[in-house]
């Protein structure tokens, strides 16, 4: 016959040290737009959802876009913003240009999209005998009515020329797109480029404290190691739960993603791969959503 001996012993329980709690979300947007009354490297709380970013980072800038497209698919989540000013010595923002040739045969639309195949495509009438001329003037009038639209442009004869409202190479590789065309007139797309310069970015400890933020967007030309340090340093603080991911969305070739997801590796960053497309009719990223877009609603 066996026995089981249950010793006496006493254990005292002692509560944790952190409060466990389903605390709300807060999302960080990290982008250039300095145009508005927030000045640059500075951090804006609780950005709501009646266009207040307008007011303080202009309209027609990264940082503006990125918060209203966020809250086209979430009205709910606290979102702050790092304002960050572009880059300015040796700084250049990107370019491309669109050429119209011939006279139309046909009456019909040519249909172009530039950034975002969802908000920025234009659909511009052509009626038989118009000339290049007269096509690339009345595609301008459609650019220059969108006001979010993150290009300016000019036109000259049957050419029109984009030129990125940033500098730096956050825009390099943004898609533009000849979706129909029109008989009689040759249209030709270049793709964007020859953004150059590199933001600054402010000491984001010192701006966020001991806020955490589920998630932070931040885009993908920007220095990797400065996101990647803060984010790893915050993956198991001592008694704070700090941690988040960063979403970062590149378009490039294969070869350049792989290798840029192998020098990243973090647990605490997503890299989104955008394939870049060279086409004559398409290039740039081969989904056709602005970068900084496509992270935002990651």
């Amino acid at each position: 016959m066996s026995s089981i001996s249950l010793p006496a012993v006493n254990f005292n329980i002692v509560a944790g040290a952190i409060d466990v709690a389903n605390a709300p979300q807060k999302v960080l947007l990290i982008g250039q737009g300095v145009s508005g009354s927030v000045a640059a490297g500075s951090l804006t709380s609780r950005i709501g959802n009646a266009s207040e970013e307008d007011t303080f980072f202009g309209r027609r800038t990264m940082i503006a876009t990125m918060v209203r497209e966020f809250r086209r698919i979430n009205t709910v989540s606290q979102i702050d913003v790092v304002n960050i000013e572009d880059p300015t010595t040796g700084a250049v923002a990107a370019t491309s240009t669109i050429t119209f040739v011939g006279t139309s045969t046909k009456s019909g639309n040519i249909e172009i999209s530039i950034q975002s195949d969802k908000l920025h495509k234009f659909i511009v009438p052509v009626a038989i005998g118009s000339s290049e001329s007269t096509v690339a003037a009345s595609f301008q009038n459609f650019l220059v009515a969108d006001d979010t639209l993150l290009f300016t442009s000019s036109v000259s004869a049957g050419v029109i020329s984009l030129t990125a409202v940033h500098t730096g190479e956050e825009m390099n590789n943004s898609t533009i797109r000849l979706i129909t065309h029109i008989d009689g007139i040759t249209t030709t797309i270049d793709a964007i480029s020859g953004g150059v310069g590199v933001v600054t970015i402010p000491a984001l400890n010192d701006l966020v404290g001991d806020t955490r933020y589920q998630k932070i967007v931040y885009p993908a030309y920007y220095n990797h190691d400065i996101i990647k340090t803060f984010l790893d340093n915050r993956f198991s603080a001592d008694n704070i739960i700090l941690d988040g991911v960063a979403v970062l969305t590149k378009t490039s070739d294969a070869n350049t993603l792989v290798a840029d997801a192998l020098t990243l590796n973090s647990n605490s960053i997503i890299l989104n791969c955008n394939k870049v497309t060279s086409e004559n009719n398409f290039k740039g990223g081969a989904l056709a959503e602005l970068n900084v877009i496509q992270s935002a609603q990651f």
